[in-house]
């Protein structure tokens, strides 16, 4: 990167009178001896190189890293950051340093995995990663000058811009639909009767309701009402009804089952008879009609005796009230305390029968586990198995060794029991091995039902497990 030439006095000067423009960062990238990427680092901002499309310059070179920060910014000023593996030299007002001269004379200070080495304005210098080199130095930044435009000529209106066709179709559509829609919302505000009930009326005729309206009638006034003297003279020649309670007096005319009609006095008289047959249904005195009499207990004369004497003078057979010809019953006869039965002689001698029977005592029996392994290395460890199966499955076990003892109570002996758990935790195959066939084909039909956790293999999928477990059975 060629240096830049100092302007003459002149220039110099009208430059100081100037506003002083900030200073930037320019770094280009070589390669083969050729700049083929030049830029202008804007104040603050990184400047990252490497095999990376993420960094400011990418270089896909072998010795390249991935990405490195080169440049960082410390303020006002940059560092930069450099490796024992590149090379170069840093020049400023002062002196001209190598990356090697810096870290012997303590000029770069380590940070991180390599150096930092501050710069400011006045430097510049060339740093050599692999097969690239990047040159840097601090210009003052280019004035930004206006965004260029076109001649008014050339831009033209906005009315140039419309195509009139097009223009012309967008007129016409929003016209429809706006016509459309008006005429719509101005038809809907109508209320229009629906077509059923249209069709309705027209082929039906509606019902006419008429309301009329009866005039207001003042209620008649009742008549004064008569003396007291002459009230209690009416009433002392009016018949007093059969029962104490109070009548209605009314007059009103009732309709018979034969269609005719009859007076309120019938009705009262029909009223009064049928209350006199519930009070001789209920009350002391003695009536054909009912059915309280003196055998009521609320009769003076309610004793039984009466009653039987009642019941002779009415013709009654008294042997029906002593039970006269009454016998056991035994015959074929259904007639209740009119047969004869057998006649029973007397007890007779009793035979006692003494029988003792003793409790045959069945031995419960116990199982121990004598020792368990597993075949296969699974989740699924032998202590799990055997604590389910002393927690659930035991009982089960048990079982078949008491339907032993209830044929041999000193049967028991040692059983080798080897069984696979599945992938779903289900036990597919067992084998029973001991002292008894019996008791082998019970322990096999009861462990086929077993359940257990799914076992896993180190990859963490389903297998299967074997496992063997020997249990020994002893009576009590």
């Amino acid at each position: 990167m060629a240096r830049e030439d100092t302007p003459p006095g002149p220039v110099r000067a009208s430059a100081a009178r100037g506003p002083a423009r900030p200073r930037v960062l320019r770094v280009g990238l070589l390669l083969g001896g050729k700049i083929v990427e030049e830029r202008l680092i804007r104040p603050g901002q990184p400047v990252t190189v490497g095999q990376s499309v993420k960094n400011t310059f990418t270089v896909p070179l072998e010795g390249v890293p991935r990405t490195h920060t080169l440049f960082k910014p410390d303020g006002a000023r940059y560092q930069l950051c450099f490796t024992t593996a590149m090379k170069g030299q840093v020049v400023d007002a002062n002196r001209k340093l190598t990356l090697r001269a810096a870290i012997d004379q303590g000029v770069a200070t380590p940070s991180g995995d390599g150096y930092a080495l501050t710069i400011d304005s006045r430097t510049r210098g060339k740093i050599s990663i692999g097969g690239m080199s990047l040159l840097f130095q601090s210009v003052a930044a280019p004035t930004l000058g206006p965004p260029p435009k076109l001649p008014a000529s050339i831009r033209g209106t906005f009315t140039d811009r419309v195509d009139p066709m097009l223009a012309v179709i967008l007129a016409i559509s929003l016209t429809l639909h706006t016509s459309v829609a008006m005429y719509a919302y101005m038809r809907d505000r109508v209320v229009r009767e629906p077509r059923t009930a249209r069709v309705f009326n027209e082929t039906f005729d509606r019902p006419v309701v008429r309301i009329e309206e009866t005039p207001f009638e003042r209620p008649k006034e009742p008549p004064p009402e008569p003396d007291k003297a002459e009230k209690v003279e009416k009433q002392a020649d009016e018949p007093k009804p059969a029962t104490s309670r109070p009548r209605r007096t009314r007059e009103r005319t009732t309709t018979d089952d034969s269609g005719g009609t009859r007076s309120a006095e019938e009705a009262l008289r029909l009223q009064a008879q049928a209350q006199a047959a519930v009070d001789a249904l209920l009350g002391d005195d003695f009536s054909e009609t009912g059915i309280g009499g003196s055998t009521s207990d609320r009769a003076p004369d309610g004793a039984l005796t009466a009653a039987m004497e009642r019941a002779r003078a009415q013709g009654v057979s008294s042997e029906f009230a002593q039970g006269a010809g009454r016998g056991t019953r035994g015959s074929t006869s259904t007639a209740t305390g009119t047969s004869q039965g057998p006649g029973v002689s007397g007890p007779g001698t009793t035979t006692e029968r003494t029988t003792t029977k003793v409790a045959e005592r069945v031995p419960k029996g116990r199982i121990k586990v004598g020792g368990s392994a597993s075949l296969d290395d699974t989740t699924l460890r032998p202590a799990d198995v055997l604590r389910r199966i002393q927690q659930v499955y035991m009982n089960g076990l048990k079982r078949c060794h008491r339907e032993l003892l209830k044929r041999d109570p000193g049967a028991g002996g040692t059983v080798t029991l080897r069984f696979t758990v599945g992938e779903t935790g289900r036990v597919v195959r067992v084998k029973a091995a001991g002292f008894n066939d019996g008791v082998d084909r019970c322990i096999e039909q009861r462990a086929g039902a077993w359940r257990f956790g799914v076992p896993k293999d180190e990859d963490g999928d389903n297998t299967t497990a074997d496992f063997k477990i020997s249990l020994v059975l002893q009576p009590d």
